[in-house]
Formats: structure tokens, sequence, C-alpha cells
């Protein structure tokens, strides 16, 4: 079998399956319908690779982007710090989901459902206005009790227009670095945030190239960049 065949039937082996994708649905509402009971939301919506496209199978969270009312974020005349606003969903989320593992992990609610598939991170945020383009901005947790920016929709564009411009081969080359991420043991720390803007930004994918090529180059590149943030 010629290279690139094997690097086509590894592709086809590490895509999500219709049941996980099934299953994590069922999640997502699930979530939202225990956030809604107690919390005022405008809605919940999917973010990082399982919105992006570039989602493996058996190995990608669900990252859900809770968006609350505003009136959810004062206290009387003061701003709510995000630790008590996660520390809230939290509870909520421990009531309805009794045997159900919860914890906080940085930025995000993480629920373990126990069902085999991969945990569901609850990132509550709230809408500030408009960014370039129009693009919504979301204030979300920073990990250490205050907000930060974040506009996940024009993320996706960016990575969006980026494989486009590569014929699809960015989200294939960002799938194929996370499975070799997971292959060792312990995994390697590597996110798929990180992987697929350092992709994006080097034009690694670009041209006619095979993903024997785009793999080399880019194992190359994370080498030289030493993992230093973007």
């Amino acid at each position: 079998m010629a290279i690139a065949d094997r690097f086509a039937k590894l592709l086809s082996q590490i895509e999500p399956t219709k049941p996980e994708l099934e299953k994590l649905a069922t999640h997502r509402i699930s979530v939202a319908s225990a956030i809604g009971r107690v919390f005022k939301t405008n809605r919940v919506e999917a973010i990082g690779s399982q919105s992006r496209g570039t989602a493996i199978r058996n190995s990608s969270d669900l990252d859900l982007l809770v968006v609350l009312s505003t009136k959810e974020r004062t206290w009387g005349d003061r701003e709510k710090p995000s630790s008590t606003v996660m520390s809230r969903v939290s509870s909520e989320l421990r009531e309805s989901f009794g045997s159900t593992d919860i914890a906080r992990d940085g930025q995000a609610v993480v629920v373990g459902f126990g069902d085999g598939r991969r945990p569901v991170d609850v990132v509550p945020a709230f809408y500030t206005g408009p960014g370039h383009d129009n693009y919504p901005i979301f204030e979300i947790p920073d990990g250490q009790g205050g907000w930060m920016p974040t506009s996940p929709q024009a993320h996706n564009k960016y990575l969006r227009e980026a494989d486009a411009r590569a014929g699809g081969k960015l989200k294939s080359v960002a799938k194929l670095l996370k499975f070799w991420r997971n292959c060792w043991s312990p995994e390697l720390t590597l996110t798929s945030f990180h992987v697929e803007l350092v992709l994006a930004n080097s034009g690694i994918c670009l041209g006619a190239k095979s993903h024997a090529t785009c793999l080399t180059e880019a194992f190359l590149l994370l080498s030289q960049r030493e993992c230093r943030a973007l």
C-alpha cells in the first residue's frame, strides 16, 4: 500500500463515529437543560475541535460555551468573579448529575459522564459586544478568578479560511498530529487549538504537498518553536 493510501486509511479510522457524535449531542442537551433550570442563558453552543471539524475518535472533548445573561454577572452593583460563577455552575451540574464526576479545570467545569466517552467541558461566558467584522466577543474565566475576552467564531473563521487555502489539508494534518500526540504515554501536552494555529500561521499545508511532507515540516517547526506560545 502506498504511503498516501496509508494516510488516507488512518484518517478514516480516526474520524469520530456516528454513535460517538450522537452521544455528545445528547450530553449537550442534558447540560443545557441542567444549566437552564437555574441560570438565565442566551445560548449553549459547541466550540473547540468539535466545532472546527478537527475532532478525532474517542479523543476529543466536547467544549460547550454557555452564554449566560448579563444579569447573572452582577451581585448588586458589583461584578462577580469568574470563580463564583464557576462554583455555581459546578454546583448545579453536580445537583443534576449526582452520580457523575464534576471537576473544575482552569476555565471550564468538566463533566465526566462515565459512559466511555470523552468529558464535556462547560465554559461559562458573557457576551460583551461585536468585534472585528462583527464577530461576537465573549468573556470567559481566565483561570485566576478574572475574565478574559475570546471569540471562538472569529477563530473558527480564521482556521476555516486557512484550511480552504490548503485544500483541506490543514484539518487533516491537525488530526494526524493529535493522533500522534495520543500515541505517547503519558500523552503529550499539545493542545488542538495550538496545533491548528501553528499550521495556519506557518502556511505549512499550502501548495501541492503530501500529508507526509506536511507532517515532516510540522514536526520540524514544533521542535524549533520549543512549544512557545503564539
